[in-house]
């Protein structure tokens, strides 16, 4: 068990969580480079110098685009949850073929809307704050994180390297909603949960995330922004390398603490200290990772073709791997259960569950 579970960290550090990055990377960039600078010449946004200034000029012609995207990605992602919800039942009982297709189609199209919504989310925020003070940012943060904080759904701010999504039948088909647990799955209230996750606790994560994201970038530590290659973001990678390593190391701790003090206010303030070292372990591993990518990933390629590979290989091989709903995005209630460390990938097969590698297993188990 002990070995199953240094797999599972090594293999969420260096394969499931720079896949991940690397999927969001290139569609990210490409989405808003299409979208939102446009008609701009790429040469204009080598500099990060120009790049802020382009942030603080034309705020009106920016609004549109960026609404529009969030708009787009909110609604499609809301679809997709409710199509997940009609097929569940259907897709469980076709065979392996099917399911197969099933489950790559809904998984390409929950990950690329989600980056749609990510996109016009971060670009709305640009143009509200194009000056970026550091009151603002740190208004929109508290405002973002103590709101899911009082929800009791900060964890959803926590994404890979803390966290793996296997694609089995249940994770794909079953949308990990807010009220999912809480009120009866009516129609109507499925509609109106799946709403309320996205337009609101999902937006306050993408607030939650753009202004540490911009504080980091802005006040705390080098600058490296977004969609330019401007900075090997290396401070950012050691710090999610020494949070990530804490976290998995005091997990256990934490929890048998946490239980012994339940209902007391230590407790409560430990769990969500920690819950926000793993936010902060998320948030600088994306920001190191996507840095590095910028200059290892293919260096010589040129851009567009660039981004294109990055967005299919990383989806292609989390998708062998069996990790690609690692690559979408959610908004759930915090688990009863107290638990950090959701990396379970081998700990999943065979030896806790019993499990055994069948048709719709990913390639690298059935490999083994």
């Amino acid at each position: 068990a002990e070995l199953l579970l240094v797999l599972d960290i090594l293999f969420s550090l260096f394969f499931v969580g720079p896949f991940t990055v690397l999927y969001w990377r290139g569609t990210f960039v490409s989405i808003v480079n299409v979208f939102i600078i446009g008609k701009y010449e790429e040469e204009e946004f080598i500099e990060s110098s120009n790049f802020k200034l382009f942030l603080g000029s034309s705020p009106d012609k920016r609004w549109i685009p960026s609404l529009t995207l969030y708009l787009v990605g909110l609604l499609m992602k809301m679809i997709v949850d409710l199509i997940k919800n009609l097929l569940k039942k259907k897709v469980g009982d076709r065979n392996a073929v099917i399911q197969t297709i099933s489950k790559i189609v809904i998984i390409y199209n929950d990950a690329l809307f989600g980056v749609v919504f990510w996109a016009g989310g971060f670009n709305i925020l640009y143009v509200i704050f194009p000056s970026m003070l550091w009151y603002q940012l740190l208004s929109v943060f508290l405002l973002s994180s103590l709101s899911l904080f009082t929800m009791n759904a900060f964890k959803c701010t926590t994404g890979t390297p803390i966290t793996i999504i296997r694609d089995t039948i249940t994770h794909v088909f079953t949308p990990s909603s807010y009220f999912s647990e809480s009120i009866p799955r009516t129609p109507g209230n499925i509609i109106l949960d799946t709403i309320f996750s996205y337009l609101i606790v999902h937006s306050l994560v993408i607030c939650c995330w753009w202004s540490v994201w911009e504080m980091e970038n802005n006040f705390i530590l080098q600058p490296c922004e977004i969609i330019i290659k401007d900075f090997k973001a290396y401070d950012s990678v050691l710090i999610a390398f020494i949070l990530a390593t804490m976290i998995f190391g005091v997990n256990d701790i934490v929890k048998t603490y946490c239980a012994e003090e339940e209902g007391a206010y230590r407790g409560l303030i430990v769990m969500h200290l920690v819950s926000f070292a793993a936010f902060l372990t998320s948030l600088n591993f994306w920001r190191g990772i996507w840095s590095l990518m910028d200059f290892y990933f293919f260096p010589d390629m040129m851009v567009e073709e660039n981004l294109l590979l990055s967005h299919l290989v990383g989806f292609l091989w989390s998708v062998i791997a069996g990790t690609g709903m690692t690559l979408t995005q959610s908004s759930a209630q915090d688990p009863k259960e107290l638990e950090y460390n959701h990396c379970q990938y081998w700990r999943r097969t065979g030896e806790q569950t019993g499990e055994q590698p069948t048709e719709t297993s990913p390639l690298v188990m059935r490999n083994l």
